[in-house]
C-alpha cells in the first residue's frame, strides 16, 4: 500500500476511491485540516466547482468547500453517506483559490475527484455565437452566389 502525506491527509491506494485508484482519507483531530489551490482563469467566466464526499456518521466532524475565502458548502456533521457528490457556481475574477475544509475527530471521511471547470455559456454568449455563425454563413453564401456563373 503506497501513502503520501499531504497537508495533515493521507492519500492511500485503495479500493475505496469514487473513481481511480486514489483518494483523501481525512480525520484531522482539532482545526479543521485544509486544501487549496490557488489558479488563473479568465475573468468573468462561471465555473462549475465540484468534489465527491464519503462518511462515517461520526461526529464531531465537518466538511467545507471555499472559493476566494467564502464557503460556499458546508456540511455539519457529515453524515453515514457513500460518495455524494457537491458542487457550486461561481465567477472566475483571473486569479482565484479554492479550498476544501474537514475534520472528524473520532473517525475518518473520505474525499475524493475535485474539479473546476468552466461552466455552462450564459444565455448573452449563446446568441452572440449564433449570431456569429449566422454571419459566417451569409458571408459564405454570399460569395458562392457571386462566384457560380451565370447561365
Amino acid at each position: 500500500m503506497r501513502k503520501f502525506l499531504l497537508s495533515a491527509a493521507i492519500i492511500t491506494a485503495c479500493a475505496c476511491a469514487q473513481d481511480g485508484n486514489f483518494y483523501v482519507y481525512e480525520g484531522r483531530i482539532g482545526a479543521d485540516g485544509i486544501l487549496s489551490q490557488t489558479f488563473v482563469d479568465t475573468p468573468g467566466q462561471t465555473l462549475l466547482i465540484s468534489g465527491w464526499l464519503a462518511g462515517d456518521g461520526t461526529s464531531p466532524s465537518d466538511f467545507n468547500m471555499s472559493f476566494n475565502g467564502v464557503t460556499r458548502v458546508s456540511v455539519n456533521p457529515v453524515p453515514a453517506q457513500g460518495y455524494k457528490q457537491y458542487a457550486f457556481t461561481a465567477t472566475a475574477t483571473g486569479l482565484d483559490t479554492f479550498s476544501v475544509g474537514f475534520a472528524n475527530d473520532p473517525s475518518f471521511d473520505a474525499i475524493d475527484n475535485f474539479s473546476v471547470t468552466p461552466g455552462i455559456p450564459e444565455l448573452a454568449t449563446w446568441a452572440m455565437m449564433i449570431i456569429g455563425f449566422g454571419g459566417v454563413a451569409l458571408q459564405l453564401r454570399h460569395r458562392w452566389q457571386a462566384a457560380s456563373p451565370i447561365a
